[in-house]
């Protein structure tokens, strides 16, 4: 009775596991030449339904503009991390920057 207990639990605890998998996007900084990599990330992951299932990594010392409105679906979260700065300008942390769609 024990053993079967226990398989129950540990199956449970897998399941709710393989149910709360993230998908870790790493978003390269913007050029000058090909702005806007955040924002295709977010409204793909938005598409597909995913955005609160995805983890958004920007790269230290980086620059991402967002061009226009970037619109949460109800319901969903937007969740963006970097790692942690240092102490040179190569470890900076990154900026999103705002800029007129016009």
């Amino acid at each position: 009775m024990d053993v079967a207990v226990a398989l129950l639990a540990v199956s449970g605890l897998w399941t709710a596991k393989a149910c709360a998998q993230v998908d870790t996007v790493y978003v390269k900084g913007d050029c000058p030449d090909d702005p806007g990599n955040l924002n295709r990330a977010i409204t793909t992951a938005a598409a597909s339904g995913k955005l609160s299932q995805t983890l958004f990594v920007l790269d230290l010392n980086s620059r991402y503009f967002l061009r226009g409105m970037m619109t949460v679906p109800p319901g969903e979260r937007l969740n963006i991390v970097a790692p942690d700065p240092g102490t040179t300008q190569e470890t900076a942390p990154p900026q999103i920057l705002w800029v007129d769609a016009g």
